[in-house]
């Protein structure tokens, strides 16, 4: 069953989001499609699992607290793509906000958003009280403080990434005393701060700012999430790029809620469980399917692999989450 959720913007919506939020059929850039076998088979073992889940209902005791709290305020990230980002007209966007659209329409929760911020800013007005609400955020014992998390919903590898022709950079402990970028805040910062401390570590507001930087010059690699480094290289065009393998970190994507509103976090779960599997494929397919091989240049493998990492954590993930909710019981 759907209830009549609302989301709320501080500013009128642009027609893009309007049409994304009317139902309307959305035209985006294409990822490319994907003939892989072993990708189809494992994005059908993450629906199966997910199916099963799906029978989830918000139950009366849940529906009493959406109607006596204030709307939600949920603060999008501006630029993390494909997760989470803020169009030109400042439409939201992103695999993470299709998701909370879907959430919101089955569970009837009335959503204010929030004007787009950088990560930092989000994590401040969250520790504040001042955002009930955060997306594609990986747990951490700092943003455990102030934050609950719902179960993940998707599973990243974090890479590094290089200037194409450098074959003297294949892996982090490569750039001791070498500016190497990383998102500021990130929870692969201090990952990779502490376990690569002799690497010139610089911070910047987002992976696409990385990126830009190691396309001028000014760093000489980036720690950044696969499908972000995807995202921003497509949509600014960028070239002379590669992906020269993964770091040992990876996201586990979640909705962050407010820590003492536990509620919501129910909720929040309640609903994903209630995305179905043709919604959940649709969604991935159009957000983290991997490029078409014969668009790529055979040096990029890594491009297929973490694809094929992606779903299988997403496997992963579907099942451990049926299995937790089987030990519960049924709401």
């Amino acid at each position: 069953m759907d209830f009549p959720g609302r989301v709320r913007f501080p500013v009128a919506p642009g027609p893009a989001f309007q049409s994304r939020l009317n139902g309307a059929p959305q035209r985006r850039a294409s990822h490319g499609r994907i003939p892989s076998f072993f990708y189809r088979v494992l994005l059908g073992l993450a629906l199966s699992a997910f199916t099963l889940s799906a029978s989830a209902d918000t139950s009366p005791e849940l529906r009493d607290w959406i109607r006596t709290h204030p709307a939600v305020r949920f603060a999008p990230e501006q630029d993390y793509g494909p997760f989470i980002f803020a169009d030109a007209d400042g439409s939201i966007g992103g695999l993470s906000w299709e998701f909370l659209e879907l959430v919101v329409k089955r569970s009837g929760l009335d959503l204010r958003v929030l004007p787009a911020a950088p990560l930092q800013d989000i994590l401040v007005l969250s520790r504040q009280r001042e955002a009930d609400l955060v997306s594609s955020l990986r747990p951490t014992p700092e943003r455990a403080r102030y934050l609950s998390f719902t179960s993940p919903y998707v599973s990243v590898p974090a890479v590094l990434v290089v200037r194409d022709g450098r074959e003297d950079s294949e892996a982090l402990a490569d750039f001791v005393r070498r500016r190497v970028a990383v998102g500021t805040g990130y929870a692969v910062e201090s990952f990779v701060r502490e376990r690569h401390p002799g690497v010139s570590w610089v911070g910047v507001a987002n992976d696409a700012a990385g990126l830009r930087q190691l396309v001028s010059g000014s760093v000489e690699g980036v720690v950044a999430d696969a499908a972000s480094v995807r995202f921003a290289m497509a949509r600014e065009q960028m070239t002379g790029l590669r992906i020269a393998g993964p770091v040992g970190f990876d996201y586990q994507l979640c909705f962050a809620y407010r820590s003492d509103w536990p509620a919501l976090g129910r909720i929040l779960e309640a609903g994903l469980l209630k995305i179905s599997a043709h919604e959940r494929r649709g969604l991935y397919e159009r957000w983290v399917a991997p490029y078409d091989p014969s668009a790529r240049d055979t040096r990029h493998v890594w491009t297929e692999r973490i694809a094929f990492a992606v779903l299988l954590m997403a496997a992963l993930l579907a099942t451990v989450g049926v299995m937790a909710r089987n030990r519960r019981g049924a709401p």
